[in-house]
């Protein structure tokens, strides 16, 4: 959406006014009043940040595995940064929280989605804090559930969530032994991933490509005409499943034409017609930022979420699935070989493993055993242990940031269509309702938390509405200079550019 200079000038208004607000909600806030409750409205101060480090040394007791720089920047002392998923499981069971506060801070800190039940791991650490038990003892748990894995497990990649959380439920009183029981009669079930946040993903993947390859191929059709293409075809004759190619000849015989018009009716044809990869089609759409800008803001600062979206970043989200089952079946692998390891390090790994690991990382095996000798269970240990490493870095977590900005994009197209593609009936409310409606939805959905203004990304988004206009992710990716090189994170999020 082209601005005019009067949206422009409104927009940059309006970021600078967030420029300036220094008290969007962020994991250091949290922690601070946890660890803090009676401090009601007093200024977060450098030193009130100090104490509420020194109260969470006290009360965690060292027991929780992370430097003290890393520790300090939780609490936004020399910088900030937040916890892994991981490490807020550490930090729950070192506090002693209850469920609602652990998800709290995964939903409103982390933004990501509360307690995964679909997530042996997760489940584990959920029963351990309703019942008291230390973090080492359910480490303990979750390995003895891997190494009881059988060599023939598989993974049901099937809806089955919110039946698993009402068995959570009933079942979350039971004895350890009875509930390591139920672990494992469900082992199956635990794919560590939501299909249902999957699903979206894939909903909105395909009704955003499926808008833009819509008004590719109006514009083309106008590019056409104006090229004389209806005549050329009337001498001629395509099946249907032949048009792309018969553009493309036409645009070979037709060397009169400008090259400009020529490039951009061969760019066009080539995404409505051959190219199937759409995610390169939706990260141009929605993601790429423009580049007609009067102002700028430079330096992102703490935006740790603004544009992240990458080619790699959303082939992992798509294909969660794959990575997930092969974390689960290598994690299940380690559990057995740990197991075996100092009675039997020098002896025949299991076939089992073996195939696992030839199935998964090839390469390495062959440059790992020469010739024909058997693998040990010491160098099948050593192969999986640096896989899983490694690997875990794909298996990635659907996040708000990563559905918010789709969900912006298609309430965006829905209520212009609403209105007739015409802006003279464009009304803030109504648009901006639009986008909550569907955000509050989907985030419902996935257990993540709803649209709030306190939250950073959902303030900048909520800003696309201004009075007389509306505009795209993409324009807001460049009105902060998502180009520019990422600051330190000291400070306020966005810095203008020459003010």
């Amino acid at each position: 959406m082209l601005m005019s200079k009067k949206t422009e000038n409104s927009l940059y208004k309006a970021l600078k006014e967030m420029d300036e607000r220094n008290s969007f909600q962020r994991m250091d806030f949290l922690f601070i009043r946890q660890m803090l409750p009676f401090m009601g409205d007093q200024p977060v101060t450098p030193e009130v940040r100090k104490r509420a480090y020194r109260e969470f040394q006290e009360r965690s007791g060292g027991s929780v595995s992370a430097s003290v720089p890393t520790m300090q920047k939780w609490f936004g002392i020399g910088g900030y940064s937040r916890p892994r998923r991981s490490q807020v499981y550490e930090i729950a069971f070192a506090l002693h929280l209850g469920r609602e506060e652990l998800d709290t801070l995964l939903t409103a800190g982390l933004h990501e989605p509360a307690v995964q039940i679909n997530d042996y791991t997760e489940t584990v650490f959920a029963y351990g804090l309703e019942n008291g038990l230390d973090y080492d003892e359910c480490a303990g748990m979750i390995q003895e559930f891997e190494q009881n894995l059988g060599e023939n497990f598989t993974v049901c990649h099937s809806q089955n969530t919110q039946e698993l959380l009402k068995e959570f439920q009933s079942k979350k009183g039971l004895p350890k032994d009875e509930f390591m029981d139920w672990l494992a009669e469900r082992a199956d079930a635990f794919k560590g991933y939501s299909i249902t946040a999957r699903n979206y993903l894939l909903k909105f993947r395909h009704t955003i490509c499926k808008s833009v390859r819509k008004d590719m191929q109006e514009y083309l059709e106008e590019l056409l005409s104006e090229a004389g293409y209806d005549s050329w075809r009337g001498r001629r004759r395509f099946r249907p499943d032949e048009c792309g190619e018969g553009i493309r000849k036409f645009i070979y015989e037709n060397r009169g034409l400008p090259e400009d018009i020529r490039k951009e009716i061969l760019h066009l044809v080539q995404y409505i017609y051959f190219e199937e990869d759409t995610n390169t089609l939706l990260l141009s759409e929605v993601y790429s930022p423009s580049r007609h800008m009067e102002y700028h803001f430079t330096n992102l600062g703490k935006w740790e979420k603004l544009g992240r979206m990458t080619e790699k970043h959303l082939s992992d989200l798509l294909n969660v699935a794959i990575q997930k089952e092969r974390d689960i079946r290598t994690a299940q692998a380690e559990a057995v070989l740990r197991r075996n390891y100092d009675s039997a390090k020098s002896g025949r790994c299991p076939e089992w493993i073996v195939t696992l690991i030839g199935e998964y990382m090839s390469g390495q095996l062959k440059g790992s055993v020469p010739g024909n000798r058997e693998l040990s269970v010491q160098e099948a240990l050593g192969l999986i242990s640096k896989y899983r490493k490694e690997h875990r870095r794909r298996c990635v977590l659907l996040e708000r940031s990563d559905l918010l900005p789709l969900v912006l994009y298609i309430a965006q197209h829905r209520y212009l269509e609403s209105i007739g593609f015409n802006m003279v009936n464009y009304v803030q409310v109504e648009a901006k309702k639009e986008f909550i409606v569907l955000a509050e939805q989907t985030l419902a959905a996935c257990s993540m938390a709803k649209i709030s203004e306190e939250y950073e990304l959902d303030a900048l988004l909520l800003t696309c509405f201004q009075e007389d206009d509306m505009y795209s992710y993409s324009e807001i990716l460049e009105m902060v200079g998502f180009h520019s090189t990422l600051c330190s994170g000291n400070g306020n999020a966005l810095r203008l550019v020459n003010d």
